[in-house]
């Protein structure tokens, strides 16, 4: 089983109203699950919104599909099983052909509502 790893796809900072796209990752052989994930310490404003849309590609992208996408609202969020604030919020799937060299992952976020300081990160297990 390969290591977790992650990195940073877009760097802190307040991001306006609309679309930020991160540019393709490539998934090494091995992994067959990839997430995004979105910090949510310094998103506190219940009136911003946030859509994710995360695709992959087996073919080195020429060809990209759907692989995860999801909504979720600015504020804090509290983890009802722990009772304390949730740091990020996730948006992951399982990948298929673990043994494909030519695997890749990108995506898109849309802000509605507000700016919001994040960080967003994607990684692989």
């Amino acid at each position: 089983m390969p290591i977790p790893v992650e990195t940073t796809v877009l760097n802190e900072a307040t991001y306006a109203v609309g679309d930020y796209s991160f540019l393709p990752v490539s998934i090494p052989v091995g992994y067959t699950v990839a997430y995004a994930k979105l910090s949510r310490a310094l998103w506190l404003d219940p009136l911003t919104h946030v859509q994710w849309d995360i695709s992959v590609s087996q073919d080195s992208g020429a060809t990209w599909v759907p692989l995860a996408s999801g909504t979720s609202v600015g504020g804090i969020s509290i983890d009802p099983r722990t009772g304390i604030p949730r740091p990020f919020y996730t948006v992951g799937a399982g990948i298929s052909q673990p043994d494909n060299p030519n695997r890749q992952l990108k995506g898109t976020i849309h802000i509605t509502g507000g700016p919001i300081t994040t960080t967003i990160y994607a990684g692989l297990y």
